[in-house]
């Protein structure tokens, strides 16, 4: 909502969906963020508003679509458990 304010599902357009894109891709240059993280956010809206659309028999085209972010995931690998955790359980 700070994006783009309070939306009806109809009003929401590509440039509000492009907005979102923009914030992500500061966030993931500023902050180090996994691009997966916003692939992930950007999917589920896209996920949403179609769903959204076929409940109500509208045949709105996607702002959402084709916005994911291209190229290697920058995803951290975590630590594994130590040998005396996986034998303590």
């Amino acid at each position: 909502m700070k994006l783009n304010g309070d939306l009806a599902m109809t009003e929401i357009g590509r440039e509000h969906a492009q907005r979102l894109r923009d914030h992500w891709a500061e966030r993931i240059a500023k902050e180090g963020l996994d691009k997966g993280s916003a692939n992930k956010d950007i999917g589920h809206l896209s996920d949403l508003f179609r769903s959204w659309c076929e409940y109500h028999a509208l045949d709105l085209p996607n702002p959402f679509a084709k916005l994911r972010f291209k190229g290697k995931k920058t995803r951290t690998v975590g630590v594994p458990f130590s040998e005396a955790f996986r034998r303590s359980g």
